[in-house]
Formats: C-alpha cells, structure tokens, sequence
C-alpha cells in the first residue's frame, strides 16, 4: 500500500481539489472518494477509476507536510454496477516497421561467341496456319508482305529477312555485343559470310499503350536508333461487324506505322483505318 499524505483528505476521507492523481503519462485532478470495487481500491474522477495500487498522489506545493493518513474509514463501498465505469489499461501497440524485401539480383544471361542465347519465339497465334501466307498491309516500311515465322521476320519485296533472338554477355567476356569493340564487330559472321548484326534483331516482352508488344532491335545497339527497332503486336479487331486478326507494325515505344491484315481486300479497305484501342504514330498515313 501506498504511504499518503493525510492534508490531502478532508475530515470525512474524501480527497482534497488540489490532489493530482498521477496514472500512465496523464495526471487526473480528483475530488471523488476512494472507493472499493469488488475489494479493490480505486481513485478516480469524472467516473474515470484508477486502481490506487497504480497511482502515486502527486502534491500541489501548498501540501508539504507527512502527516500519517487518517484512521478513519476513508474507502467506502460502492455498488458493483460502478465496476464498468473503472479505466482499464489500455495496450499500446507497437508499430512494426516492414522491410522492404529486397529483389533478387538478376544474373546476366551469358550468350555464345556472338552474345546469342538463344531464339526468340512468337506466340503461334500470330503465325498463319501456312508460314508461306503472308500478312498484306495496304503499304509498309520493307513493302506491303510480311511473313510471320515462329523466330523470325521476313519481308519478301525487300528480300529482308530478320532472325529473332535473346542475347546476353558474349561469352568469355563480361560484355554484352553493343560494348565490345568495332573491330569485333566487323569479325562476326554467320555461317553464310554475313554480318551478325546486319540482320539478326534481340527482342522482348513490353507492355505498351495496354497492349503486349514483342520490341526488335540491333544486337549491337544499346540504345533502338537503327531501322531494325520496331515494334509487332496481333490482335483481333472488329471489322464489319466481324472480328478479323490484325497485326500492328509500329515504334519502338508502340504507336503504329502500317497495320497488316490477312487479305488483300481487308488491307486495301481498312489499311488507313485506326482502331480506337490502338495509339498511331505521326507518320501512319
């Protein structure tokens, strides 16, 4: 039991005006009695009860005497219908601070002698059941024939064709095919005698203006500047009150220059069409 100061009691028990009752990091000026709930004893005010076990009387500087506490009853007994009215502790909850989980480390690819991983593959969907049909286009950068094969491009009036492919560091180096030297570059040939690099394009996956794009560019470039950075996406586009496949030539950053289709007709007819999903480039006549 706590040790009072008896000038803090009136003559009939109840605490003086100027006690302050002292309970957590909050300080509760009381007036009301001591009382006792179901044995216990608790000091409160404005119906806020503290256990006294709890507490320390704090004193104003007017009360600096150590009188010993009075003999009389000072606790008397209260219903128990005011226990519901007793403070209860409350629990303070600790904030957890997340971590942020830190992404693995992506480990460079490593390509063979010319930084080539391996083939990059189109969706079959794309492809016409036969790969020597073409997609028609009303006009196109390379001509108005595209065919379309599982890793590769090919645009017969140019007699262009650009094999897909993923790269990573050449291999025995820690350099990918854009860092290494010019002189290294001119040495790498296929096996026909061509340049690597004149034809071949490294592709991947973006998402761009709410389509999938498949993105081509040089392998020798890290940055898409030369003509090989392109752009193709396939979809199905309502035509005539017809659902056609049409597939989408465009920029680097996926706005369409042609558009190719899988007739003649529908090329002729809706080549200069632009469909509301799809963004164009300035250059789409």
């Amino acid at each position: 039991m706590l040790d009072h100061d008896s000038s803090q009691y009136d003559a009939n028990g109840n605490i003086q005006p100027n006690a302050i009752v002292k309970a957590g990091f909050k300080f509760y000026p009381t007036s009301s009695p001591i009382k006792t709930i179901n044995g216990q004893q608790f000091v409160g005010f404005n119906k806020v009860y503290v256990p006294l076990s709890e507490v320390k009387p704090v004193y104003s500087s007017a009360t600096t005497s150590n009188k010993p506490a009075p003999a009389a009853n000072i606790n008397p007994t209260v219903n128990t219908s005011d226990a519901e009215n007793v403070a209860t502790p409350v629990k303070v909850p600790i904030s957890k601070t997340k971590t942020k989980k830190k992404k693995a480390k992506k480990h460079a690819l490593i390509g063979d002698k010319h930084g080539i991983v391996k083939h990059f593959t189109l969706p079959k969907s794309w492809q016409r059941t036969n790969y020597k049909k073409p997609w028609y286009a009303s006009k196109g950068y390379w001509g108005p024939k595209l065919l379309v094969y599982p890793s590769a491009l090919e645009y017969p009036a140019s007699n262009l064709g650009i094999p897909l492919c993923v790269t990573g560091k050449v291999k025995g180096t820690n350099k990918y095919p854009w860092q290494m030297s010019k002189t290294w570059k001119t040495k790498q040939r296929d096996i026909d005698g061509r340049s690597i690099f004149a034809h071949y394009a490294r592709c991947k996956w973006r998402k761009l203006h709410g389509h999938k794009w498949v993105t081509l560019c040089s392998i020798y470039e890290a940055k898409p500047t030369s003509d090989v950075s392109q752009a193709i996406t396939c979809h199905y586009e309502k035509i005539g009150g017809k659902k056609h496949k049409v597939l989408f030539w465009g920029t680097y950053g996926g706005k369409v220059r042609y558009q190719y289709f899988t007739s003649k007709r529908l090329a002729k007819k809706y080549g200069h069409h632009k469909f509301a999903d799809m963004h164009y480039s300035s250059k789409f006549k």
